[in-house]
């Protein structure tokens, strides 16, 4: 049987490979900036056991996308957004390995909201866009260009 280190490595390890740490930004009219950026994990596959069990754990969806042929299985995608992802990443952060910055800036958006959710100031939301810009980066395709 496997132990709860054992797990989160596990879990960890599958993030790194096939989720997706990213803030995503939306827009919003009733927001005086017109957007809000929230924090999401997403993770595909083509077999939901995986998904299912870390659902299990921390919560989120899972959803179910079509496959494009009768050559293609379904698509299962977990989704985890704002504060269900601080549980999820506190328990894998110290193994993940190609994805823990991004993590790492998720976690601070969560705290960023968390101490002032309502009254936002200017400076929370340029210290917000610095993250969602520096997370973007991050995930970019492709060789990154260095500064």
């Amino acid at each position: 049987m496997s132990t709860n280190n054992e797990n989160k490595a596990y879990i960890a390890g599958y993030l790194d490979g096939e989720g997706c740490f990213y803030i995503r930004k939306q827009k919003a009219p009733s927001y005086k900036r017109g957007y809000c950026l929230y924090a999401a994990i997403a993770v595909s596959s083509v077999d939901p056991w995986v998904l299912e069990m870390i659902r299990g754990r921390y919560g989120g969806s899972v959803a179910v996308v079509k496959p494009r042929d009768d050559n293609h299985k379904p698509l299962y995608v977990l989704t985890l957004t704002s504060r269900l992802c601080i549980p999820l990443i506190t328990d894998i952060l110290p193994h993940l390995r190609l994805k823990k910055k991004q993590a790492a800036l998720i976690l601070e958006l969560q705290a960023d909201c968390k101490r002032g959710h309502n009254q936002t100031t200017k400076i929370d939301w340029s210290w917000r866009d610095t993250l969602y810009e520096k997370i973007r980066k991050l995930n970019r395709r492709g060789p990154q260009k260095s500064a």
